[in-house]
């Protein structure tokens, strides 16, 4: 009980940092008095950090009081289930992270300017609230929402029932499959879409790179052949 107790207090030490760190950017970002598109997507990533750090902050809290195994529960079954549909917002920060790594992408590697970017960013801002207020709702109407141990979230109610079959699921039916589908599928396929785009911008920074170094080289070879060119004509 000692380590449950240890990591549920634990999100509650390090949450308030990121609040703050986010609350700071989220100021330095408003008071700019002409913003980039970038700056609108950190903007929004301060924000969905903000609130994600809140839900992290409340850790076990939630959960409804009494239930076995989990330290600190002082809630119900409605406050868990609230605290689920919060967490469940926070696939925003991979999506506005992966919208990030594009839009460095766009913006260096195939020179696409800010006036068509700025006319993208609304589009691209929809879809990363969209999906994730989607699935939180979708969890909301399934009753996916529950007791997770540290936290309220996907998974079924009572814990178990749906291993042995010798309990029914009254809450949370196909928690496995929902959790990829709602959050880890897209979560992955964000991980890997920033590893994309990144290595495409370091190849593209790496081209540019060798054609200044043949710059460089050819330069250096016409002073060396004139200095030859000097030498022999003494």
């Amino acid at each position: 009980m000692e380590r449950q107790a240890a990591l549920a207090i634990a999100p509650k030490l390090t949450a308030p940092f990121s609040v703050v760190g986010s609350v700071l950017m989220a100021r330095s970002i408003l008071a700019k008095a002409k913003r980039k598109s970038y700056h609108e997507l950190l903007l929004f990533l301060a924000c969905s950090d903000v609130l994600s750090s809140f839900a992290w902050f409340l850790s076990t809290w939630p959960i409804p009081k009494g239930t076995e195994g989990v330290a600190y529960a002082s809630g119900t079954t409605a406050t868990c289930t609230a605290h689920g549909f919060f967490l469940q917002l926070s696939l925003a920060t991979p999506c506005l992270n992966a919208s990030l790594a594009a839009y460095y992408l766009a913006a260096s590697r195939y020179q696409v300017s800010e006036e068509r970017l700025k006319k993208l960013l609304p589009y691209v801002l929809a879809s990363c609230l969209v999906i994730p207020l989607g699935t939180a709702i979708a969890g909301l109407i399934m009753k996916s929402f529950n007791n997770a141990i540290f936290w309220c979230w996907i998974n079924n109610f009572p814990l178990g029932c749906e291993s042995g079959g010798l309990v029914a699921c009254e809450r949370g039916a196909n928690a496995d499959i929902l959790r990829w589908a709602f959050y880890f599928g897209p979560l992955w396929f964000s991980f890997f879409f920033q590893i994309i785009c990144f290595v495409l911008i370091y190849l593209y920074v790496l081209g540019i790179e060798e054609k200044n170094d043949r710059w460089r080289i050819v330069p250096n070879m016409r002073r060396g052949t004139t200095a030859e060119h000097r030498k022999y004509s003494r």
